[in-house]
This record gives structure tokens, C-alpha cells and sequence, in this order.
């Protein structure tokens, strides 16, 4: 029997990660308090500024790691990243959010203008780049775009926050 030998480090750290994701869905409290560790900061941070709002950021990381330690879990994530999947559903789960929590039209109030101007993609893809740091590759693959739709989006919404010149 052949093993092959992870080809870089964050090669790695994804196998581990993920075994310590098979850990957790048999019920090891450790391994998913150690998940939750390792992923609620960015998790949420990401939710709240998705949502516009606190309460709907709490209200979508809870779903989102619940329905990671979920029974239909290991079939949604199969060889996906734990960390990429955590945040697909994470778009899945402020998506519905935002739909349930506000009515059309409806302008989010007591944060920043500044993304009050974005649309709900282009608040998802500056979040996960700036305030979660995720590559550009797992940008594009948690929001299901191309890398070069990511770079449009980016410098659109730079050229919109920019002074003028």
C-alpha cells in the first residue's frame, strides 16, 4: 500500500483539519470545540458584515457550524476544505438571512456607508478577501465565480470608495 505524501503545507494542515472535522461529526466535543476555535472569528466576522447586522451574524454562524456537524455534512463537504465549506454554507446560510430578516429595499442602518453601497456579492467577496483573508482561489470557490469575476468586483468597489481625482 502507496501513501502520498501531502504536497505542500496547507496541503496538510487540510488533511488534518479534516480529520479532525471526522472527529467532530462522531461526536468528539473536543475536536469540534477545537473547529469552532480555530474558525469562529472569521466566521463571524464574515456573517456580520454580510448581514449588516449583529443579531443576523450570530443567527447565521450558529446555523453554519450546526449544519457542519450536521448527518448530511460529509456528503456536502466530501474532499472540500473544511474551511471552505464552512464559509460556502456561511454564504448559503446570510443569503437566506438576508432574505428572511429584510424587506425590499429595506437600507441596512448603523454601519458604514461605505458598504451599504456594495451589493450583497460584492459585500461577500470583500469580506472574505479583507476581513476573513482567504485567497483569491478559495474566494472563487466558495462563491462558485471565476477568480477574474473576484478581481472585477474588487476593483469596482475600489474605484467607488476611491477620492476622486
Amino acid at each position: 500500500m502507496t501513501v502520498e505524501s501531502p504536497e505542500s503545507d496547507l496541503q496538510l494542515a487540510d488533511m488534518q483539519e479534516y480529520g479532525m472535522y471526522v472527529l467532530a461529526l462522531t461526536g468528539n466535543l473536543e475536536a469540534r470545540g477545537i473547529l469552532l476555535d480555530d474558525n469562529i472569528n472569521a466566521l463571524y466576522a464574515f456573517a456580520a458584515e454580510a448581514t449588516l447586522n449583529v443579531e443576523d451574524a450570530e443567527a447565521v454562524t450558529q446555523r453554519t457550524f450546526e449544519g457542519a456537524f450536521s448527518q448530511q455534512a460529509p456528503d456536502q463537504i466530501g474532499g472540500t476544505p473544511f474551511k471552505i465549506a464552512l464559509f460556502q454554507r456561511a454564504v448559503s446560510e446570510s443569503r437566506v438571512q438576508a432574505a428572511l430578516e429584510s424587506p425590499i429595499g429595506a437600507t441596512p442602518t448603523g454601519h458604514p456607508e461605505v458598504l451599504q453601497q456594495f451589493t450583497f456579492e460584492e459585500r461577500h467577496v470583500i469580506v472574505l478577501a479583507y476581513v476573513s483573508k482567504c485567497s483569491r482561489d478559495e474566494i472563487a470557490e466558495i462563491l462558485d465565480i471565476t477568480p477574474e469575476r473576484i478581481d472585477e468586483i474588487i476593483d469596482d468597489c475600489r474605484s467607488r470608495i476611491s477620492p476622486s481625482t
